[in-house]
Formats: C-alpha cells, sequence, structure tokens
C-alpha cells in the first residue's frame, strides 16, 4: 500500500512539473501573438516581419538621438504625432529615416500602445 502512495506521488509530481514547464511557454507564445493580433486588428496585412522590423526601427533610429521610452506610456495618437515629428527632426540633423521606415515605427508604437 505505502508503495503504491509512493508511486502514485511520484507520477503526480513529475507530470506537474512537465504540465507547468508547458504552461510557461504557451503563456510566452500567446503574449507574442497578442502583440501581432492588434497590430493586425489595426493594419490588416500586418506581419510579424513588419512588426519586428519597426521595433528594430525604433530600437535603433529613435535610440540614436534620445532615450527610448515604452511604447505604452504615450497613446496610439501621441505616436502619431510624435514619431512624424521626430523623423523630420532626424532628417534635418543628418540622420534619415524614410517614409517607409517612419510608417513602420508609428506602426509598432501605436500596436504596442493600443493594448
Amino acid at each position: 500500500m505505502k508503495k503504491t502512495i509512493i508511486i502514485v506521488s511520484i507520477i503526480a509530481v513529475l507530470f506537474g512539473c512537465a504540465t507547468s514547464k508547458d504552461t510557461s511557454s504557451t503563456t510566452e507564445t500567446k503574449v507574442i501573438l497578442s502583440d501581432l493580433a492588434m497590430g493586425q486588428k489595426l493594419y490588416p496585412g500586418y506581419t510579424q516581419a513588419k512588426f519586428d522590423d519597426g521595433k528594430n526601427l525604433y530600437n535603433s533610429k529613435c535610440a540614436a538621438c534620445h532615450s527610448i521610452i515604452t511604447p505604452s506610456s504615450k497613446s496610439p495618437n501621441e505616436w502619431k504625432s510624435i514619431v512624424p515629428s521626430m523623423s523630420a527632426l532626424s532628417n534635418k540633423n543628418g540622420k534619415a529615416i524614410s517614409t517607409d521606415e517612419e510608417l513602420l515605427i508609428t506602426k509598432y508604437l501605436v500596436t504596442l500602445s493600443s493594448k
């Protein structure tokens, strides 16, 4: 009887550990997918590649002049106003941001600030 209880306990512990690992990775995937899903809701045809490009451009182009601001710290409308003005300022100072790059950055920031 004791042997059965011990075996059942060991199986329960092992099953519990395996389940918690799977839940963790599923949660991470859901977070990533929810960002992309929000972007796709706002911008039909928005892809993971465009999201990643916008993030990379934001981190490289914007950080070239100032510290990075958390996307959720501004509203979508604020970002729609801020990005073009910052892009124009950057272009004026010789640090070119193309229209396509500006659009990718804006979509990335609006996506993350819309949650």
